[in-house]
C-alpha cells in the first residue's frame, strides 16, 4: 500500500473498471500505520481511476513517503479480510470510522 501499489491499481482500473480493492484504503492504513516503512515516490501521481477512500490513502503515502508492505500484515487478517469480502462484499470489522 504504497504509490506504485495505488497506480497499479489505478491503472488496473483502466482495463477493468469494476476492480474492487482489499485493504487500500484510509482505514487500512491507519489500522497498520505500525507497520509504515519508507517507500518509492512517483514522480506527478495520477490517480484518477480511484475511490475518494483509495485516493485519501494514495495521497498520504506520496506526501509522507512511506507506505505499508502488504506482506507484512499478518495473514490470519488477511485472511479473515478476504473472507468476508466473498461472503459479505466488504468488510466491516474493521473500523472504517
Amino acid at each position: 500500500m504504497d504509490p506504485h501499489g495505488f497506480s497499479i491499481l489505478d491503472s488496473l482500473r483502466d482495463e477493468f473498471p469494476d476492480v474492487k480493492s482489499v485493504l487500500m484504503d484510509r482505514t487500512a492504513l491507519d489500522r497498520y500505520r505500525d507497520l509504515l516503512s519508507g517507500a518509492a515516490q512517483l514522480g506527478i501521481p495520477r490517480f484518477e481511476r480511484l475511490t475518494a477512500e483509495e485516493a485519501d490513502a494514495a495521497r498520504e503515502t506520496q506526501q509522507s513517503k512511506l507506505g505499508v508492505e502488504q506482506e507484512k500484515i499478518p495473514a490470519a487478517e488477511v485472511a479473515d479480510v478476504l473472507r468476508c469480502v466473498l461472503s459479505y462484499g466488504e468488510y466491516p470489522f474493521l473500523d472504517r470510522g
